[in-house]
C-alpha cells in the first residue's frame, strides 16, 4: 500500500473514515491522494452553499496537511453528483497519473446518494484506467486493489474483512485532521463522529489484534469481491497472512 488513492462523496469523508490507517500509513512511506467528488456546501443549515463550500474547502487543505496527503477537491455542489462519463474519464486519467497500489471508497449500499455516485464512479473510472481500449496518453493502470470504508452511513452488508492497525499517535493524528472540520468538533446532524468513530477504532482493534501486532487500534476495510477471508496488514498496509 505505497500508493494510495482515497475517495468521498464529500471532503472530511475520507478523513474520518480511513485518516487514522492513513496516518500509519503515511508515516511509513505511503504517498496518498484525497478525492472530494463534491464540495460538501449543503452541510450546514442556515449557511448559503457558496459561503459553505469555500470553508470546507479550507478545512480540507488544513486537514490534508496535518495527515501530510495530497488533495483534490471538485467543484460539484452537495446532491448533484452524476456518474457521468466525463467524470469517468477525468477520475481514470487521475487513477493513472497517480498510480495507486490501492483505491479506496465508499461501500454502495448506503443512505446517502453522494457517496452511491461516488462508489459508482470509482469502480467505473477504475476499469476504464485499467482498459488499454481507452486512450488517454498514459499507460493503463495495473494491479489496484479496491477497499471499502467503514463507514456510519454505507454500513448496510458492509463486511469488514481488512485491517490494519495504529497506534495512539497515529488517532491524535487522526482526531487532529478530523477536528478541522466544524461538522466534527460539532457533531452535526445531532451525530457524534469523535466518539463514534473512536468506538469503532477500539473494536475494530479487538479483532486486529489477532494479527499480533500488539496494536489496540485499528482501522477495517472490506475489501472488494471477497467476503469470507480476512486480512491482517502491518504498518505499511503489507498484508501479514
Amino acid at each position: 500500500m505505497e500508493r494510495i488513492i482515497v475517495l468521498g462523496g464529500h471532503s472530511g469523508d475520507e478523513a474520518i473514515t480511513s485518516g487514522m490507517a492513513i496516518a500509519t500509513l503515511v508515516r511509513n512511506g505511503a504517498k496518498v491522494l484525497f478525492i472530494s467528488l463534491t464540495n460538501g456546501d449543503g452541510g450546514k443549515q442556515g449557511t448559503p452553499r457558496e459561503v459553505y463550500a469555500i470553508q470546507k474547502e479550507s478545512e480540507a487543505k488544513k486537514c490534508c496537511e496535518i495527515l501530510g496527503v495530497e488533495t483534490i477537491l471538485f467543484p460539484i455542489s452537495s446532491g448533484k453528483l452524476e456518474a457521468t462519463i466525463e467524470l469517468q474519464e477525468q477520475l481514470a486519467t487521475i487513477f493513472r497519473k497517480f498510480k495507486p497500489d490501492t483505491i479506496i471508497t465508499h461501500f454502495k449500499e448506503t443512505v446517502h446518494r453522494d457517496h452511491l455516485m461516488t462508489s459508482i464512479l470509482t469502480k467505473q473510472a477504475k476499469s476504464l484506467a485499467e482498459s488499454s481500449r481507452y486512450n488517454d496518453g498514459n499507460e493503463p493502470l495495473k494491479g489496484a486493489q479496491l477497499l471499502y470504508a467503514d463507514n456510519w452511513e454505507d454500513a448496510k452488508g458492509f463486511i469488514p474483512n481488512y485491517y490494519l492497525p495504529s497506534t495512539e499517535e497515529d488517532e491524535k493524528v487522526w482526531l487532529e485532521a478530523c477536528s478541522q472540520f466544524e461538522f466534527f468538533r460539532c457533531s452535526f446532524y445531532n451525530f457524534n463522529y469523535k466518539g463514534y468513530y473512536e468506538a469503532l477504532h477500539r473494536m475494530r482493534g479487538a479483532i486486529g489484534a489477532l494479527s499480533g501486532s500488539g496494536k489496540n487500534l485499528a482501522t477495517a476495510f472490506m475489501r472488494d469481491y471477497d467476503a469470507y477471508g480476512v486480512y491482517f496488514l502491518n504498518e505499511k498496509g503489507e498484508d501479514k497472512i
